[in-house]
């Protein structure tokens, strides 16, 4: 008993130096370490999960795979997220889609205002069924499961990039889609930026990221997100080009890359507004 007590001290020991590792990001020494975890008695079904992790972030997505295979929990919704993440990340889509299952699991449907400050797991899955679908060029079907991915959690913010930035919804469609999400009062802020990126075209339109009635220190809290945020700036850049302001749009882009040089998403804008003011020099 003393052997087991001392091999459970020594796996915990074990688990706190691979986290370390990770969070030094030092993650061919963190899979070592996970990997000798995996090889005693005290191992757990989350010690294969995170050496699976750790391979996968290495993007060695086959050895991640195996690793997946070993752990007795496989079929549950994480593992087969990972599982299916390293099959996409390999483009065996079918695969992939056969591993996650076609239909989105409702038997684990709970209220997402109950669950954790995580992500909701099943969207993710959703995610990933829409990348699968968009890869194999189905918009159709890519855009019907990133809309279920935000249903089921709109915090999923990656789904909802992939439906604006490909086009993906009609007008009309984003806004039943919007109707649909309810978002939590302190998250007011994240309602206001998905509304304005969804309204970028819309003329009638006269300001963006504006926000509902909502308490003070909501308010103050996404006025402080709005005023640095980079995404939020680019939204306002967004909004004056679409409006033809293209001082303004170029006044606030050229804001944006003093604080983030390398900030992509503002760099059309930016280069069509100096165009548009027949600034190219510059």
């Amino acid at each position: 008993s003393s052997r087991w007590r001392m091999s459970m001290k020594e796996v915990e020991s074990l688990r706190a130096l691979v986290r370390d590792a990770v969070a030094k990001n030092l993650l061919p020494t963190a899979a070592f370490f996970c990997e000798k975890i995996i090889c005693l008695a005290g191992k757990t079904d989350e010690d294969h999960y995170n050496l699976a992790q750790l391979y996968f972030q290495q993007k060695q997505f086959k050895r991640a795979l195996v690793t997946l295979q070993k752990g007795s929990s496989n079929s549950s919704p994480k593992f087969r997220l990972l599982a299916g993440q390293c099959l996409a990340e390999s483009k065996e889509y079918e695969q992939c889609l056969s591993v996650l299952g076609e239909e989105d699991d409702t038997s684990v449907v709970s209220d997402i205002m109950d669950q954790s400050d995580g992500i909701d797991v099943l969207a993710a899955m959703n995610l990933l069924r829409g990348k699968v679908y968009d890869a194999q060029q189905n918009r159709v079907k890519a855009a019907f499961w990133y809309k279920k991915s935000l249903q089921r959690d709109y915090r999923c913010y990656e789904a909802f990039e992939k439906l604006i930035d490909s086009h993906m919804l009609s007008s009309q469609e984003q806004a039943d889609l919007l109707n649909t999400l309810h978002f939590k009062d302190s998250e007011i802020w994240l309602q206001a930026m998905y509304k304005s990126r969804m309204e970028k075209y819309d003329l009638s339109v006269d300001k963006p990221l504006q926000l509902d009635e909502c308490e003070d220190h909501v308010k103050e809290s996404a006025v402080s997100i709005f005023d640095s945020s980079i995404d939020s700036m680019t939204i306002v850049a967004e909004f004056y080009y679409y409006h033809n302001d293209f001082r303004q749009c170029y006044n606030q882009t050229k804001k944006i890359l003093q604080v983030d040089p390398f900030a992509k998403g503002c760099l059309a804008y930016h280069l069509s507004s100096l165009v548009e003011l027949r600034m190219v020099r510059e």
